[in-house]
């Protein structure tokens, strides 16, 4: 049994924000926000990558429909080829005309597709930085780049 030396001016009322698990923590208007900050970044984050998945997905599909049937591209490049002006863009190749209407509509398609499938990666990798910036630890990862190249793992700048 454990004897109180005479020390009877000590408090033995519990403090308010008392947690018998000693996990409370008072509430701190600053860590919420953060928290609250960091919530919204990671769903932003994801919220681009689905995006650009869903774009990925889709130019593959509209890529695997024209291999499988190729008769659909035919009518869209007649129509780009006509917008471009299918008659006035022929040249004359050993004695034959050659429309280059379509071979023009052809390379702008191509480089439209191009440049979609650019975006969606780009959406994809913005994503995944969002993510990270407010969901990683940073400074952990700092960290560790800081001690591999102290002891000479990875090498950074220039190597002349």
């Amino acid at each position: 049994m454990v004897h109180d030396s005479g020390n009877y001016d000590r408090d033995y009322s519990i403090p308010r924000n008392y947690d018998p698990g000693g996990t409370h923590k008072d509430l701190d208007l600053g860590d919420l926000l953060q928290n609250v900050v960091r919530f919204g970044g990671a769903i932003i984050g994801i919220v681009l990558i689905v995006t650009g998945v869903t774009f990925v997905l889709k130019i593959f599909g509209v890529i695997v429909t024209t291999l499988n049937n190729p008769g659909n591209i035919r009518t869209l490049v007649a129509d780009w080829a006509q917008l471009i002006g299918n008659e006035n863009l022929t040249i004359v190749f050993e004695g034959d005309e050659v429309a280059l209407a379509p071979v023009i509509a052809i390379g702008i398609l191509a480089c439209g597709g191009l440049v979609l499938a650019s975006i969606s990666i780009q959406l994809i990798t913005n994503g995944a930085k969002v993510i990270s910036i407010t969901l990683g630890e940073r400074e952990a990862i700092k960290q560790l780049f800081r001690q591999l190249k102290m002891s000479g793992s990875i090498n950074v700048g220039n190597t002349r």
